[in-house]
């Protein structure tokens, strides 16, 4: 069992475009990324059961990604509806569908919780499962805020149960490459690092993306994966955040090292 915050390096495996002929490269490296954290849970087992807190359709991605494991299933889901989640397990196969989040912990042979709810969730969700001893997977963003991942850490620590957030570009070929290159001093110092993502996002309050009451915003959307451009850290201190831009569904920063 894991008690601080880990990352797995985790490589696409060769031969997938035979094996995955129907799949974009981004579902089976999504699924590549699950099957390390599967071996990281708090059992290292022949098979690796999963449970997923929230039903909506990032949920339904994953769900379609753990089908092709051989080493891991979809065993529990928990719903605010006992109606959605009963549809959602019998569609994926799992064992148990739950009414509630609270049930979901008390699930007989569950090894690892994957967190799917909204953004102001994310905390509640993960404090759940990390205090009745399971381990975590939380979608991005970890958090609302500095306070709610400060208390989540604690929690892992406190009860030595492993804790990660989702974020799964971290470990696509093209990152692995690019730390290397950086890290072994291939493009010599790095000195400054502009990263930039958006999408077009038609205006509409209800959606979680405009909607403040769901966390909206580019920031904990998009703005996660540009701000993590530290994962070439090890090249240099990073001294001074120049410019950070957040602007609907655009996000971009540039740091200085």
């Amino acid at each position: 069992m894991l008690s601080w915050l880990g990352e797995a390096k985790v490589r696409l495996p060769s031969g997938w475009q035979k094996e995955y002929p129907e799949k974009p490269a981004e579902h089976v490296m999504r699924a590549t990324f699950v099957c390390a954290l599967a071996d990281s849970s708090k059992k290292i087992t022949s098979m690796t059961n999963w449970g997923i807190i929230g039903l909506g359709k990032i949920a339904r991605q994953f769900a379609e990604d753990l089908q092709r494991l051989p080493n891991a299933r979809l065993h529990a889901v928990a719903s605010t509806s006992t109606e959605r989640a009963t549809a959602f397990a019998q569609e994926f196969n799992a064992t148990h569908a739950f009414g509630s989040y609270e049930e979901i912990v008390g699930c007989p042979d569950l090894d690892v919780v994957y967190i799917a709810t909204p953004h102001p969730l994310h905390a509640e969700n993960t404090l759940l499962c990390l205090e009745n001893g399971l381990p975590v997977l939380c979608e991005k963003p970890f958090a609302m805020h500095y306070d709610e991942a400060r208390r989540m850490v604690a929690a892992a620590r406190r009860n030595r149960v492993f804790l990660m957030e989702a974020l799964w570009t971290r470990f696509i070929p093209a990152t692995e490459t690019a730390i290397n290159m950086v890290e072994n001093g291939e493009i010599g110092r790095l000195h400054t690092i502009r990263a930039d993502l958006g999408f077009n996002m038609p205006f509409n309050p209800a959606s979680r993306v405009y909607n403040k009451s769901l966390g909206a915003g580019s920031l904990l959307d998009l703005g996660i994966c540009p701000a993590r451009t530290h994962f070439f850290r090890k090249a240099g201190s990073v001294r001074h955040r120049r410019r950070c831009r957040i602007h609907h569904h655009r996000c971009g920063c540039i740091l200085r090292l």
